[in-house]
């Protein structure tokens, strides 16, 4: 039975092998689509959105719904990867992303420690933790281009 291509634009599309299972390459390049949707929006900080809803009888309810901080959404998909490749660390990757887990355990240090975490300061945090998390992607991408990440996929 021939396999149908994958079509990188329609997750819905892909059929996994008869076990249902994927590969770890097919793990990875869904990870890298779903962090290249997750850098092509504006950043932004969370944010609670109010809407109101009809309801019978004229009557209205307002129902509160909180809007994730896409930098953090960001960030937290990069770590994904990061730690999914963490058993094949080598390298410059495995240089990056140790200086990557130092650089916010510091950041985090630096925050608490006289125990608050004012607005301002999570703010920064984030906006920090974001510029780390692109340089770590650059990184994971060189790493997953010196493996041949690319040329496993095509055969």
């Amino acid at each position: 039975m021939k396999e149908e291509p994958f079509d990188f634009g329609d997750p819905e599309n892909y059929r996994s092998d008869a076990d249902g299972k994927m590969t770890p390459n097919e793990i990875i390049l869904r990870q890298i689509q779903q962090i290249g949707r997750n850098a092509n929006v504006e950043f932004r900080g969370g944010y609670w959105n109010k809407k109101v809803v009809p309801m019978q009888g004229g009557v209205t309810k307002i129902v509160e719904e909180y809007i994730p901080d896409t930098r953090d959404i960001y960030s937290n998909s990069v770590e994904f990867l990061q730690d999914f490749l963490h058993p094949n660390l080598g390298g410059e990757f495995k240089k990056a992303s140790d200086e990557y887990d130092k650089a916010i355990e510091t950041m985090r240090e630096e925050y608490l420690k006289d125990g608050k975490f004012t607005d301002d300061e999570k703010m920064q945090f984030k906006e920090r933790r974001l510029r780390l998390a692109k340089k770590l992607f650059r990184s994971m991408c060189s790493f997953l281009n010196e493996e041949n990440f690319g040329e496993e996929l095509s055969n």
